[in-house]
């Protein structure tokens, strides 16, 4: 009898359990497609540069909800695009947010005309989306929030340094330190494969000083991609040099860092270069366990989550002040879901 008491109370529980999933389930569900939410492609234009009157049109989606109280600007790494990153919008509740993810030049709907520069032209794609943003009634007086990773992350840097007026806050995950110390750990790490056996790459100084020429460049475009598998030929692009670790130094908003100790690209240490030459303001290094170049949100997407969207939280309700707070988190040697929250 109490056997059969205690089988139906665990039937119970169970059962309770499922509902009670399948209802957040359904919630989450209807949040995400809320008819109030509305997705729409949108045309951005920005200068090809900086001495030029020609635009370019990029391509965006805006994400708009009528009680957002900020917009979040998604900013793309380097052989992505605006639909590649269309699963980030999820990180973040629609009904805080408006979000706008758009292609740098050269990625996504590219022209023949336009030429990633890992980070130098492309202030004037995000200066561009921003002053998108303001130009719309409804949104110009809410908060600005930029999230970068790789290249889009640089980008964010270079913008705000430049404009200094852009965001509120910003998102940086794995941003390289330069470019000149990005190609430099590509082209040390070269190797030539014969006759199943490894060679060091020959004429490799040679490559260093010389790797901003625009004529040894596509020699090093095909090197890196053979060797490296670093693939810079499907865009058109111009490697020039490009420091965000001096860049922020000029940056006074608060700062999120983050970085997997396991990127195969750029190593913990540009972050902590980056954490370490913001003097102004708050800043947050967060290290994770994820697999390769950004992969920490991969990794702990629900974690991820979690800490980005207090940390914008705490930016718009005045919860973090301008007054200089730095502090490193490292959750890359514990599990999953566990750590300080910060």
């Amino acid at each position: 009898m109490m056997r059969q008491r205690i089988t139906l109370l665990i039937i119970f529980l169970v059962t309770l359990t499922a509902f009670s999933s399948i209802q957040a389930a359904r919630s989450a569900w209807k949040q995400m497609f809320d008819k109030k939410s509305e997705t729409k492609k949108v045309m951005i234009y920005t200068l090809e540069s900086e001495h030029s009157n020609h635009y370019f049109a990029r391509n965006g989606f805006l994400t708009r909800n009528p009680k957002a109280k900020a917009t979040i600007i998604i900013m793309h790494g380097y052989m992505c695009n605006s639909t590649d990153v269309g699963f980030l919008p999820l990180l973040f509740p629609t009904q805080d947010y408006n979000i706008l993810r758009f292609d740098f030049r050269g990625h996504g709907e590219a022209t023949p005309e336009q030429y990633c520069t890992f980070g130098r032209d492309e202030v004037l794609d995000v200066k561009a989306a921003v002053d998108f943003i303001r130009a719309q009634p409804d949104l110009a007086k809410m908060p600005i929030f930029g999230y970068g990773f790789s290249m889009g992350a640089v980008t964010a840097i270079q913008a705000q340094a430049k404009y200094k007026n852009l965001f509120d806050a910003l998102i940086l995950d794995c941003a390289f330190d330069s470019s000149e110390n990005l190609l430099r750990r590509a082209i040390m790490n070269m190797k030539l494969k014969l006759f199943g056996f490894e060679f060091a790459l020959p004429g490799k100084h040679w490559l260093l000083k010389n790797v901003f020429h625009p004529k040894v460049q596509s020699v090093l475009k095909i090197a890196l991609k053979t060797m490296s598998q670093m693939d810079a030929t499907p865009i058109n692009t111009r490697i020039v040099l490009v420091r965000p670790v001096d860049s922020i130094k000029n940056i006074e908003i608060p700062c999120y860092f983050i970085h997997c100790v396991n990127d195969e690209k750029v190593p913990v240490s540009a972050a902590r270069a980056l954490y370490s030459n913001k003097k102004r303001g708050f800043k947050r290094l967060w290290l994770t366990q994820g697999d390769k170049h950004y992969g920490s949100v991969f990794k702990d997407m629900p974690g991820y989550g979690f800490r980005a969207n207090k940390f914008y939280d705490n930016c718009r309700t005045g919860k973090i002040r301008a007054k200089v707070q730095s502090k490193i988190i490292d959750t890359s040697n514990e599990r999953v879901g566990r750590g300080v929250i910060a």
